[in-house]
């Protein structure tokens, strides 16, 4: 089950207990910073609600954290250090 409630938190349970406080099999995407990419797994969780506070607090397992740094989109000619050529392939020498 995939859970998109909490904007650039995504959140994946392979299952639920029937109380909906017990979750195993967890998977967090955390996008909150455009510059890193954030997965977290976890073996299991609890959801913890402070209705006063309104605040919802996901509370993991047995898990671990792997980041990874968003580099911004460079074109592959420019990324290797040639001048594009729009696609076409440059005419060879003239023989003569």
């Amino acid at each position: 089950m995939f859970n998109a409630t909490f904007g650039d938190v995504i959140i994946y349970t392979e299952d639920v207990s029937a109380s909906q406080v017990a979750l195993w099999g967890l998977l967090v995407s955390d996008e909150r910073d455009p510059k890193v990419s954030r997965i977290i797994t976890a073996r299991e969780g609890r959801l913890l609600t402070d209705e006063e506070n309104r605040r919802v607090t996901l509370r993991l397992i047995n898990g671990a954290v792997s980041e990874a740094d968003i580099l911004p989109a460079v074109p592959a000619a420019v990324a290797i250090g040639h001048r594009s050529t729009g696609g076409a392939r440059p005419a060879p020498p003239a023989i003569g």
